[in-house]
C-alpha cells in the first residue's frame, strides 16, 4: 500500500537529529523520505544504517534521487526529481522499488503515470518557507491533475497543516507529505501524531458515507 503520511526531512540537518526525530516518529508515520541533496552515498548509507540499530527499518525510509542506495539497504522506495534519470528507465531497473516522482503541473503528471510511477508528490500546495516567492499552486491544482490521473495516488506537499487534511482529500489526495511542521518543532511525535489523527478521522468519514457502507 502506498504510505499516506509522508515526513520528509528539511535541508540542513545533523545526522544525529534526524536519527533522534524518526526514533520518535517511526511508528506514527507512514514513510520517513532523507532528502539531504547535499549529501554523500556514504554520509546517506551511515544514517540508514546507524538507523536500523536504533531500530528504524530500511523499510521505512524513501531516499530522494538516490534509487542506487535504497536498492543497496533494501529501502522502500525512492523520490525521483526533474533532474533524476527517466521514471520508466528507473521502474525498469529496479523493479521492486516503491518510485515516486516529483511533480508541478498536470502534464507532468500524466507523463510520469504513464511511465510507471507507483505515487506523485505534488506542490507545493500553499505557501512554504522553502518556497519564498514562488506562488503557491493551490488546492484547485491538486484537483486538475486528479483529473488528469487513471490511476497514480497524488501525495500533497507545501505548506500543510493537519486542518488542511480534509480539504486536500476532498481535491483528491491520498495522502500528505510534511517537513519543517514535523522535523522543525519541538515536539515532532506531537506533530506527527496530530497529523496521522486528521487523516484517520478523514478516512473514517469517507467510509462512513460509501455508496457500499452498511
Amino acid at each position: 500500500m502506498i504510505p499516506r503520511l509522508h515526513a520528509i526531512t528539511p535541508e540542513g540537518l545533523s545526522a544525529a537529529r534526524i536519527l533522534n526525530i524518526a526514533s520518535s516518529i517511526v511508528d506514527t508515520v507512514d514513510v520517513l523520505h532523507l532528502r539531504q541533496k547535499k549529501w554523500t552515498a556514504a554520509q546517506m548509507w551511515e544514517l540508514l544504517t546507524d538507523g536500523e540499530k536504533r531500530g528504524i527499518p530500511a523499510q521505512k525510509w524513501i531516499i530522494n534521487d538516490r534509487t542506487d542506495i535504497a536498492h543497496s539497504l533494501k529501502a522502500l522506495g525512492s523520490q525521483l526529481t526533474y533532474s533524476s534519470l527517466p521514471t520508466g528507465v528507473i521502474r525498469s531497473a529496479y523493479p521492486n522499488q516503491l518510485i515516486g516522482v516529483s511533480i508541478h503541473h498536470p502534464d507532468e503528471a500524466v507523463q510520469h503515470e504513464e511511465a510507471g510511477a507507483h505515487y506523485l508528490l505534488y506542490g507545493h500546495v500553499f505557501e512554504t518557507q522553502s518556497k519564498l516567492g514562488v506562488p503557491a499552486r493551490g488546492i484547485d491544482g491538486l484537483r486538475d491533475c486528479k483529473k488528469r490521473l487513471r490511476h497514480a495516488p497524488i501525495i500533497a506537499i507545501g505548506g500543510i497543516e493537519p486542518a488542511h487534511v480534509p480539504s486536500l482529500f476532498a481535491a483528491g489526495a491520498y495522502g500528505v507529505a510534511v517537513m519543517s511542521s514535523i522535523w522543525l518543532v519541538s515536539n515532532p511525535l506531537d506533530a506527527a501524531l496530530r497529523y496521522q489523527e486528521s487523516i484517520q478521522s478523514v478516512l473514517i468519514q469517507q467510509c462512513s458515507t460509501s455508496p457500499l457502507h452498511i
